[in-house]
């Protein structure tokens, strides 16, 4: 049985691609967010009779968690090493 024997990362390692990584998930997460936000909006007001007010009350939990999500994850995938 062979071990893997890959060198540890230094605490300096780690520290600098954790904050690479958050930097990465912050900055998708600001932009997925209003995407994703309006485009629920949009979609609620045209596929169905709500008002406009109804409409961005309607939106706002889903768009809200798929901008976390897509946002979050989009930062992580993109700082995988």
């Amino acid at each position: 049985m062979s071990e893997h024997t890959e060198a540890p990362e230094s605490d300096e390692a780690a520290a600098a691609h954790e904050s690479r990584m958050v930097k990465a998930i912050l900055h998708d997460i600001s932009i997925a967010l209003p995407i994703s936000l309006a485009a629920v909006f949009a979609v609620v007001l045209l596929l169905t009779s709500k008002g406009v007010s109804e409409a961005a009350a309607t939106a706002v939990l889903p768009g809200v968690l798929m901008g976390v999500f897509f946002g979050g994850f989009a930062g992580t995938a993109r700082t995988m090493d």
